[in-house]
């Protein structure tokens, strides 16, 4: 909404800890799980229901039936790097649609937060998409793999706590304190060990300074050379990263990552 002499104030979907309110004292195991089939909107969180009827209710409510096309576009080709002009591509394929239309929505969609866009400081060729919410996303395309909404899970918590932020290609997300968050959910430490070896050059060339690795349930730490690496499952990634919010800023201009959602 835009009024007149009031100021405007982006409102974020439930973070994963926001979303714990309403669990009741469920076990953090059985918490978790719900955050997966519910997502973010705080009317899942609220429910009690299955996931997928209320979602239903919410896209045919919320979207005619043009955008309920394109959003199920948008959610097929999650966490993807894109150009709004291969969206146009690929949605042409599938219903009739104007350029002009979709430009407009795309825009729209932009404005409004429903659709994301992460710049990428390693990777050219389009920039990152992600959906507002992933268990929005996974309704509207039902083969999507876990990693894709484990990794669109990581990037909103990124977005609500860090706020700038880019990607580094396929490699993760390079925070504006020099923080490498990589999703892997379920990685084992010997394995993050060998490719982050290989990757060792790239964390130099691009400052580096710590590697999170945000697994689903394991923990681990390593050192490699001055690098630290520390994984941690998404449930206390998601919280404690809420401190970051208290940090100074005054690596941001230093660092010149550049806010990659703002209104």
């Amino acid at each position: 909404m835009h009024l007149e002499g009031f100021d405007e104030t982006e409102l974020f979907p439930l973070d994963y800890e926001e979303f714990l309110a309403f669990e009741k004292g469920a076990p953090q195991t059985a918490g978790f799980n719900h955050f997966l089939k519910a997502g973010t909107l705080p009317q899942m969180a609220r429910s009690g229901k299955t996931a997928a009827p209320m979602l239903k209710n919410f896209l045919q409510s919320k979207f005619d039936m043009p955008e309920q096309y394109l959003l199920i576009i948008l959610a097929i080709y999650q966490t993807k790097h894109l150009t709004i002009h291969q969206i146009y591509t690929y949605a042409k394929e599938h219903f009739k649609i104007s350029k002009d239309w979709l430009y407009k929505k795309i825009k729209l969609f932009i404005e409004e937060g429903i659709v994301i866009f992460i710049e990428d400081i390693y990777q050219t060729g389009g920039r990152k998409m992600i959906l507002f919410d992933f268990a929005f996303a996974k309704y509207l395309a039902t083969g999507q793999p876990f990693i894709v909404q484990f990794d669109a899970m990581v990037v909103l918590s990124l977005l609500k706590h860090q706020g700038a932020f880019k990607s580094l290609g396929i490699h993760g997300y390079l925070t504006k304190y020099r923080e490498l968050i990589i999703p892997a959910p379920f990685e084992s430490e010997e394995s993050i060990w060998k490719k982050s070896s290989g990757k060792y050059s790239l964390y130099l060339k691009y400052g580096v300074q710590k590697v999170t690795i945000v697994t689903v349930a394991n923990s681990y730490e390593f050192t490699i050379d001055m690098i630290i690496f520390e994984a941690l499952p998404f449930y206390e990634w998601s919280i404690l990263d809420e401190n970051t919010d208290d940090m100074d800023d005054e690596d941001e201009t230093s660092l010149q990552i550049p806010a990659a959602h703002s209104k």
